[in-house]
């Protein structure tokens, strides 16, 4: 199945058309039956970033379909920029204390106990592989799990996991230490795909290291808190970031790029939440 995208990066969230094909075409699996009613994120963050910025915030705090939150968020995106790009400016305390919270919600993460695998999630920066690689060389972990196809609006030779697979090979990693899911298009993807090829590969998952970027680890554990069994640990640990770039924890906020990234990364998760996905 195609899916045909509009979006140049992800910087812009899917329209409602391409999210219901990208939907269609994710990995299936039953929700365990004691998180079928929970959901594992807090919006009172984003509600305060859009209240300091004298926005709307009725897209986080009050009821609304899927594709209510996929069209309100691209409204208010141009706005959450240049009103933020303002608060930068005047150097605003309160708004930089603010900043620090949403950081360090987002990229909250945990010291590392030896566990069943390294599940790794995809992307096109290796940072992400280098760390899988240095925890497993620790012996945190007797395996690597590699979920990673390419997102809908790119097109290269090779998935995510094939690239990450053959970069922890040349770098000293045995083959059979590593396994792979290599279709996932979205983060719920490479959860729900990722864990359907443990199972088929009799992988065990009663612990798992998390390794992905700081903006991105708490869409990422919440998805996977969903859909794992209620005893499974996990153990979050982020990945650094180029650091003269837009996603810096510190610097995210001062750029165009970086304040989408982080706000779509609230709105991601809104959906997902109203998708019972997480």
């Amino acid at each position: 199945m195609n899916i045909n995208s509009k979006r140049k990066d992800s910087t812009e969230l899917p329209e409602i058309k391409e999210l219901e094909a990208i939907m269609e075409k994710e990995a299936k699996r039953d929700i365990p039956i004691n998180n079928r009613d929970k959901h594992f994120a807090s919006f009172e963050l984003p509600i305060q970033w859009l209240q300091l910025l004298r926005l709307p915030t009725d897209l986080f705090d009050q009821k609304h379909t899927w594709q209510d939150v996929v069209v309100y968020g691209a409204e208010l995106q141009r706005e959450v920029v240049s009103r933020t790009l303002e608060h930068v400016e005047a150097r605003d305390a309160e708004f930089e204390k603010l900043v620090s919270c949403i950081t360090q919600y987002l990229g909250e993460e945990d010291i590392p106990r030896p566990s069943d695998s390294i599940f790794v999630f995809g992307s096109k920066n290796l940072t992400r592989i280098e760390t899988a690689v240095d925890l497993y060389n620790k012996k945190l972990a007797p395996k690597i799990f590699i979920s990673g196809g390419m997102p809908v609006y790119e097109k290269r030779d090779q998935s995510e996991a094939q690239i990450f697979r053959n970069w922890a090979i040349e770098h000293g990693v045995s083959m059979d230490a590593i396994a792979t899911h290599d279709e996932a298009i979205t983060v719920v993807d490479n959860v729900r795909g990722g864990l359907n090829t443990m199972d088929k590969l009799h992988l065990p998952y009663n612990s798992l290291i998390l390794v992905t970027a700081w903006f991105a680890m708490k869409r990422s554990w919440a998805v996977m808190m969903k859909h794992i069994p209620e005893n499974t640990k996990l153990y979050r640990v982020n990945t650094s970031v180029t650091a003269s770039g837009n996603f810096t924890q510190d610097g995210w906020y001062k750029n165009e790029v970086g304040i989408k990234t982080i706000f779509n990364e609230f709105g991601k998760l809104k959906i997902s939440e109203l998708l019972n996905s997480s």
